[in-house]
This record gives structure tokens, sequence and C-alpha cells, in this order.
């Protein structure tokens, strides 16, 4: 509990999977199925870290800008 507590108090964020463990901080409760994937979890925990503001998640999507220089470039080369 000590070690999540500074955490925390050095604006950290941690993940507590042990029931019953609180730390003396705001708590944020995500429901993981016991048949989620590993990586379906940890998108769960993510998507909502990101609500929250606490992180931003970068979708990797073009900007329209980004998506018309990528397809003028693919066209200058031929391939479109």
């Amino acid at each position: 509990m000590y070690a999540i507590s500074l955490l925390v108090k050095n604006g950290g964020v941690v993940i507590v999977t042990i029931p019953k463990v609180r730390p003396d901080a705001e708590v944020m409760d995500v429901d993981i199925d016991a048949d989620d994937t590993p990586d379906f979890a940890a998108e769960k925990i993510l998507d909502e870290l990101a609500k929250k503001g606490m992180i931003t998640i970068e979708t990797g999507d073009y900007s329209p800008e980004e998506e018309e220089r990528v397809r003028k470039h693919l066209a200058d080369l031929g391939y479109i």
C-alpha cells in the first residue's frame, strides 16, 4: 500500500487487481470479465483512463489533410 500511495501522490496511475485493496486516492473501477483476453482487458482500462482525461489515445487515423497528401503522393508515383 505504501508504494501505491507514493506512486499516486507523484502522479502515477496504479492498477490494483487484488480484491479488497483500496489505495487512499481516487479509485476507478473497470469491469473486467473472466473471459476477456488480456488485450481486451487492457483496452477497457485505457478507454476508462482516456474518458477521465488521464491519457490520450492516438487512433493513428489520418487527418483529411494528411490523407490528401498521401493520395497526391501515391498519384504522383503512379500507384493510383
